[in-house]
């Protein structure tokens, strides 16, 4: 009965990680992407990384090795990948399961099972969101072995199983710290179970000493690296340095920020959760109704318990698994409080285990069963309705996980043959489109506008696509006046907006295009400097026909930066002139001026304006731009004249010639 059960309640886990479109939601996000190329990387390139991938952009070990294992047998397609998360989660709530049986019995752990099967807060996480499900997954695991071989080493007769089950927990709890962050208190949690076994159970807990001894030993060995790495580089890791909550203490000057995440850890089970869209929808409460409800009577009941095993690994998981997010700079962090989902779980369990031991036999017991079901029902049905019917048609969840990047990397392997792909600094290289268009890599290049693609360097009868984000309409107008005759199509994310563009030009169309062409000849002077060195040479010169640069356009990111631009434009009627120079509105990390024939829009700001009159002919135009250290940038010139209704990009039409060649 207890296998049909588990059987049961394992493929109702499944179910809610696995039904509904395929894949959920839409997109790969680009950490995933990350760590699908390097699982890739390592079954075809040989890579092999150990403690350099503690540094890498997805600072975990074990998933690359994990993710290269399911590749090599179910196939490295978005639709494989997809179902590996699930897999993840499966196999994380397998190993609790088997904890909760050894220090719970059979009962508890098929009711903590179903909790955990059904419930939002966990599934989730096992439908393409980053790889939080590697908490529940290394937790179980290293629990569940460590019990075991308490159980196994309790016999006169001990056997060596004991052993090779406290060496492979320790093995587990060490592997764990080179994971996700959140497993860091792991061994944490694992001492305090020790630490009150030893205090309340002296007898028992003398009885597994050798045991703990294993377990331990196992531990320091397999995480003697990381923490060797850790001292070196006096961090944890790298991504808990760039959270921790003691940078928001420090720049406060009080302990405010910290009792603030305690307050929003506390309450997110029940009032107010993430408001994360990848991971929740509407700062939701993470546990359902039914489940929420149970879950504060069966912390009471087990506080008043806190002297036996179960209920105390209940409470010390709940309060060790919460530090994660507790000491970030997030403390209703969905993915970092991941940890204390099995341990919610566990307390509802055990609290309706022991009710339903109480129920005398009789009908009495049949009434509590059909009660029981009922309510299990009404948990299940909540979470489905919250997820299928609430989060999974929520359009921010639907659009956070690298949408544009996962549209451009599908349309380029639906037309990549005979077709080569220029594109915009949001698409190349990123490493969803990367993974996605693997097969068409040498068919992507870098959009740069200054020196475009003549179509005598490629193979003839190649088209050219250039894929572009949003806010490139004068990009899309200068690509037009190269290469006319091409399309132009837009995307629609789930929210309405077009984050991506496409500009098709057909092998007819480029074969029209005179030999040796097309060239940049109209244009505007780009002097690039260093902003922390600004007495040194410029490090780039060039001609750029239009100023309409977003995301990481520039050249000679992510340092400091500044930029002078200058030139002539023409102007064919006399009237007044409005120019707009926009950057980010920040002024703290944009600074630009504009200057019209010597006229300054004001002093330099985050978005410079200037209205002059002019008369027809040529005239000055002279763009400064400055920008503190950072990845992303955003410079467009845009301008209105008479009988103009609103602002455009100054068209390339309209500026002075080019010298030929660098400036």
């Amino acid at each position: 009965m207890e296998a049909s059960f588990f059987l049961g309640w394992m493929l109702l886990a499944a179910f809610f990680r696995l039904h509904g479109e395929a894949p959920l939601p839409d997109g790969i996000f680009a950490d995933r992407a990350e760590v699908a190329l390097g699982a890739l990387r390592i079954l075809h390139e040989g890579w092999r990384p150990f403690l350099s991938a503690l540094h890498l952009h997805v600072p975990e070990l074990p998933i690359y090795y994990l993710t290269a294992l399911w590749f090599k047998v179910f196939g490295s397609s978005p639709e494989s990948f997809a179902r590996f998360d699930a897999a993840l989660s499966l196999a994380g709530l397998a190993f609790f399961y088997g904890a909760v049986r050894l220090m719970a019995g059979p009962r508890a752990a098929l009711l903590c099972l179903f909790l955990l099967s059904v419930m939002r807060w966990n599934f989730v996480f096992g439908r393409q969101i980053y790889f939080q499900t590697q908490t529940v997954l290394f937790m179980g695991l290293a629990l569940f072995l460590l019990l075991l071989a308490l159980r196994q080493g309790r016999g006169p007769a001990a056997s060596g199983g004991a052993a090779v089950s406290a060496v492979a927990a320790g093995a587990a709890a060490g592997l764990a710290l080179y994971s996700y962050q959140a497993l860091k208190v792991l061994p944490l949690f694992l001492a305090g179970a020790a630490l009150h076994g030893s205090l309340l159970d002296r007898k028992g807990f003398r009885k597994g000493t050798r045991a703990w001894t294993l377990a331990g030993t196992a531990f320091l060995l397999v995480s003697a690296p990381y923490l060797w790495d850790s001292f070196a580089h006096q961090a944890l890791g790298r991504r808990e340095s760039e959270v921790a909550v003691t940078r928001l203490i420090q720049e406060e000057g009080s302990l405010r920020p910290l009792l603030s995440n305690l307050l929003q850890a506390a309450g997110m089970f029940n009032r107010r959760g993430d408001d994360n869209s990848q991971s929740n929808y509407d700062a939701r409460r993470m546990l359902d109704d039914g489940t929420g409800a149970l879950f504060l009577l069966g912390l009471l009941w087990a506080l008043a318990r806190w002297r036996e095993r179960p209920y105390f690994l209940g409470l010390w998981g709940l309060a060790a698994f919460s530090l994660p997010a507790v000491l970030s700079i997030n403390g209703a962090h969905a993915g970092r409080m991941l940890g204390t989902t099995p341990f919610a779980a566990l307390l509802v369990a055990l609290l309706l285990r022991d009710l339903a031991a109480r129920v005398k036999p009789g009908k009495t017991r049949v009434w509590v069963l059909l009660c029981s079901c009922c309510l299990g029902s009404g948990i299940a049905w909540l979470n489905y309705r919250d997820y299928f019917q609430g989060q999974a048609l929520d359009l921010d969840y639907r659009n956070d996980f690298s949408w544009a990047e996962s549209r451009a990397g599908r349309l380029i392997r639906e037309k990549g043959e005979g077709t080569e792909f220029f594109l915009a600094s949001r698409f190349f290289g990123h490493p969803t489109v990367r993974y996605l268009a693997l097969d068409r890599e040498k068919d992507l290049h870098p959009l740069d506008l200054s020196s475009p693609p003549r179509p005598g360097d490629y193979p003839a009868g190649r088209a050219f696509q250039f894929l572009l984000d949003e806010r490139k309409a004068g990009v899309v107008a200068f690509l037009s006046l190269l290469y006319p005759g091409g399309k132009v199509e837009g995307f629609t994310n789930p929210t309405g907006a077009a984050p991506l563009f496409s500009y098709r030009v057909e092998p007819s169309a480029l074969a029209r295009i005179g030999p040796g062409g097309p060239r940049v000849e109209r244009g505007l002077r780009g002097t690039y400097h260093r902003a922390d060195a600004p007495e040194a040479p410029p490090f780039l010169e060039r001609w750029d026909p239009v100023v309409n640069f977003t995301f990481r356009d520039l050249p000679g990111l992510p340092g400091a930066l500044k930029v002078r631009w200058s030139g002539k434009f023409q102007v064919r009627q006399a009237g007044v002139h409005s120019f707009l120079l926009l950057t980010y509105e920040d002024e703290r990390l944009n600074q630009a001026s504009l200057q019209v024939d010597g006229k300054k829009g004001g002093p330099p700001s985050a978005c410079p304006r200037l209205e002059t009159g002019l008369s027809p002919g040529w005239h000055d135009l002279v763009l400064e731009y400055r920008k503190p250290e950072g990845v992303l940038a955003t410079v467009n010139l845009l301008w209105k004249g008479p009988g103009m209704e609103w602002f455009e990009f100054m068209p390339n039409s309209v500026l002075g010639p080019a010298a030929a060649g660098t400036p």
